[in-house]
């Protein structure tokens, strides 16, 4: 039995107690709130044990992929929550209308008192029937990129990405942000539906340099490292076609010329994968400086080799 089981089966039999010990008090001391008391510890006991280990264990065992069993245990416990919520209030409140009553006042007392805590919950309700973002995706939330690694009730835990870190990766740190945050902030997710970003670098050589050879060379490279994924992306634009107006992007390599302080800028535009970006970024280098070493009539300006000796961090 693994350690999610034994949790869950300790809080059952905790449960369990708490009503033998509601049942024996109703011996000692009977009355209507001993009585309650009974009836509650039953229910919460009886609901816990259908639907967090009934139907949550039972159908997260038949789904094959960890993030999908993840999110319908997550769901599984939000109903749970509020379904115990309405039962007790049903058997503390028996009276129809006083029970709406009770509704109101103890809605109105927890937005006003719980401000922050009723935003996370709806922010997390927000994120589960939006689909605005799941386990594994990277997103950026609050100021914090990062990997989302477990979205709870309240806050959603992230492996941060980047911050003095000049890449799209991991620092180590835990991050931890409230999900009220998604109702009034953008949220950008780098993965959902679509794993494929545009990247860019640029090359500066001087105004002598036989910059249309540089071009060429900058393609085919680039090309040569991007053709595994434009099929892909191209597949995985087409899906997201269904759901968003995406057409009119170039996939295939693409090299840009400006003026620059140097000589001329040049920038080769492509498409990679999100989690394959600092990796390709790299390769794409390596193989381009190796290749223009063999052309006397290329030279790379100041400016570019200042800014890989001294890479701009990421804001």
């Amino acid at each position: 039995m693994n350690t999610d089981m034994d949790r869950k089966f300790l809080i059952l039999t905790l449960l369990l107690l708490l009503a033998g010990l509601s049942y024996m008090l109703t011996l000692w001391v009977p009355g209507t709130d001993t009585s309650k008391l009974l009836q509650s510890s039953i229910s919460v006991a009886a609901l816990y044990a259908v639907f967090s280990i009934g139907i949550a264990e039972y159908f997260a065992q038949r789904l094959s992929d960890s993030k999908t069993r993840y999110s319908f245990r997550k769901a599984v416990s939000l109903i749970l929550i509020l379904l115990i919520l309405v039962v007790l209030l049903r058997i503390w409140i028996p009276d129809p209308q006083a029970l709406l009553v009770a509704y109101g006042v103890v809605a109105a007392g927890i937005a006003v008192a719980l401000q922050d805590v009723v935003k996370n919950l709806a922010g997390s309700i927000s994120i589960f029937l939006g689909g605005l973002y799941k386990v594994g995706n990277r997103i950026e939330m609050n100021g914090v990129s990062g990997d989302v690694i477990d979205i709870g009730l309240f806050n959603t835990t992230l492996l941060e990405v980047g911050n003095w870190i000049n890449a799209d990766q991991a620092t180590g740190r835990i991050v931890t942000v409230p999900n009220g945050a998604v109702l009034n902030q953008p949220i950008q997710n780098f993965t959902k539906q679509h794993e494929y970003l545009w990247d860019e670098l640029t090359l500066v050589v001087t105004a002598e340099s036989n910059w249309e050879a540089a071009m060429e060379v900058m393609s085919d490279i680039a090309e040569t490292h991007t053709n595994e994924f434009i099929a892909a992306a191209e597949k995985s634009l087409t899906k997201l076609e269904r759901y968003y107006y995406v057409e009119g992007h170039v996939l295939e390599p693409n090299a840009y010329i400006s003026p620059a302080t140097d000589g001329y800028a040049l920038t080769m535009r492509y498409v990679v994968n999100a989690w394959r970006r600092r990796s390709t970024n790299s390769a794409i280098w390596s193989d381009m400086l190796r290749a223009l070493s063999d052309h006397p009539d290329i030279v790379i300006a100041p400016t570019t080799i200042a800014q890989m000796k001294y890479p701009t961090p990421k804001k």
